[in-house]
């Protein structure tokens, strides 16, 4: 389902690329590997409804795209063309629509609304992800399958109250 929905919001892109793509109860963990995970910005604000609250990753165009390239690679040796290997081939195209000089940023938008403070502080989704590719480098199956479950955990229950609503 978060695959779909992000390559639908890639998808409709027409001659000129719109500069927000969106996913609902979720972001899609392909989108990570473009970010440095020491670079997240977290603004807690008064709580919880504060419009000014958020939790982002910011990085120039060019650095996105050359690690877009490079875990590219890696995901459609060991995936195909298929699963998050497409999700970040749909985003490689998107960035391509940019001037080189621009930036790109991920951020949580209102999902954040939905985070006590604690878990916001806490969430190392990006650094998971790129320890999920240091795994698939070196073939740690272990290491993989635990850091997948994590993800899913935490994730699955953003994605369980979308289908409650």
């Amino acid at each position: 389902m978060i695959r779909s929905r992000a390559k639908s919001a890639i998808g409709d892109l027409s001659a000129s690329a719109s500069h927000t793509l969106s996913t609902t109860w979720t972001v899609p963990l392909p989108w990570f590997v473009l970010f440095d995970p020491g670079m997240r910005r977290v603004k807690l604000g008064k709580g919880r409804d504060d419009p000014e609250r958020e939790v982002s990753w910011r990085v120039s165009i060019a650095d996105a795209r050359h690690r877009a390239r490079e875990v590219g690679d890696l995901l459609e040796a060991t995936f195909g063309d298929s699963g998050p290997g497409r999700v970040l081939l749909e985003t490689r195209r998107w960035l391509d629509s940019f001037h080189p000089g621009s930036a790109v940023e991920l951020d949580y938008g209102g999902l954040v609304q939905l985070f006590a403070d604690s878990i916001l502080q806490s969430d190392t989704t990006a650094e998971e992800v790129h320890d999920i590719l240091d795994a698939l480098r070196t073939g740690n199956v272990d290491e993989l399958a635990e850091l997948f479950a994590d993800l899913r955990d935490f994730w699955g229950d953003l994605a369980a109250r979308e289908r409650a609503n």
